[in-house]
């Protein structure tokens, strides 16, 4: 999973891409505190409709704001990777 720390006053929403294949829609709530995200890769579908497995293959990521949205508006931080989560 990507864990991502980011500071909004206002709510916005935008679309996260992975290597340009991928793309998921976000919103990320308005503070005047640093908020943490974790993005896991299911959250990212293909034109198909199908979720991305892992970020491992992942070498370019992009942000953009979704309409009626102002990505300026959102500072993003501290971009980490979380360690593969195993179902029992």
């Amino acid at each position: 999973d990507l864990r991502l720390k980011f500071y909004c006053t206002e709510p916005q929403s935008f679309v996260i891409s992975a290597n340009d294949q991928y793309q998921g829609s976000l919103s990320v709530p308005a503070s005047d505190e640093w908020q943490e995200m974790i993005v896991p890769a299911s959250r990212l579908l293909n034109k198909g409709n199908e979720p991305m497995r892992d970020w491992s293959g992942i070498r370019k990521i992009g942000f953009k704001a979704a309409k009626g949205s102002e990505i300026f508006k959102v500072i993003f931080a501290e971009f980490t990777w979380l360690p593969a989560r195993t179902n029992p």
